[in-house]
């Protein structure tokens, strides 16, 4: 019967937990990328009208302040497919729900339907439309609803960025596009000076430059 020397056992002492080891950092691996978000697999040339605050309250059809809630509905836009390299994928949005706390314009239920490119499936080249739950924001609304996008009380964002404004604290709010306005932030009476007076006339946009 052959002996096994106390060489090899010192061996197979060494080699098995080394096996283990790389075999367990494989898996974690194989784990990180199947659960990790992968990179848009599309990308969006856009030239999106920019609009001053003035102008956003002129081409709303709503104004509100609330609270991004969770996701509703993911689909594909193939109506808006010329903002995309491939004119056959169609645009991906996504549509969360808002809880209503403020209407500053235009009539408003309690929570309404919010509609945005997917920005984990498509790449947006700056633009930054993204909600996420728990967000309070302030949102300058275009009704988009159709029975495509979950029926009545469908909303998108005025320019997908230009119309959504973010809370720092203290009853302010600041533009993602802070270029285009004359403040760093805006007050929800700042807003309403602007909407409880006579609508102005709408304006023609600024144009961006086409990324």
């Amino acid at each position: 019967m052959s002996r096994i020397s106390p060489l090899m056992y010192a061996r197979r002492a060494v080699l098995i937990p080394l096996l283990c080891a790389a075999a367990t950092s494989l898996l974690a691996v194989a784990v990180w990328f199947a659960v990790s978000p992968q990179p848009p697999s599309l990308s969006a040339h856009v030239d999106m009208p920019q609009y001053t605050l003035e102008e956003l309250v002129a081409v709303s059809d709503l104004v509100v302040q609330g609270t991004v809630r969770g996701v509703t509905l993911r689909t594909v836009d193939y109506g808006t497919s010329e903002v995309l390299e491939d004119a056959d994928a169609g645009v991906p949005l996504v549509v969360r729900r808002v809880r209503v706390q403020t209407t500053l314009h235009g009539n408003s239920e309690r929570t309404i339907l919010v509609v945005v490119p997917d920005g984990t499936r498509l790449d947006l080249h700056g633009y930054s439309p993204a909600l996420r739950r728990g967000q309070s924001v302030l949102l300058f609304l275009q009704d988009v609803s159709a029975p495509g996008l979950a029926g009545a009380n469908v909303y998108s964002p005025v320019s997908w960025d230009n119309g959504i404004f973010d809370a720092i604290g203290a009853g302010a709010f600041t533009p993602r596009r802070p270029h285009l306005f004359g403040h760093a932030a805006y007050s929800l009476d700042d807003v309403r000076a602007l909407t409880d007076g006579a609508a102005p006339e709408e304006p023609a946009p600024t144009r961006g430059r086409r990324r």
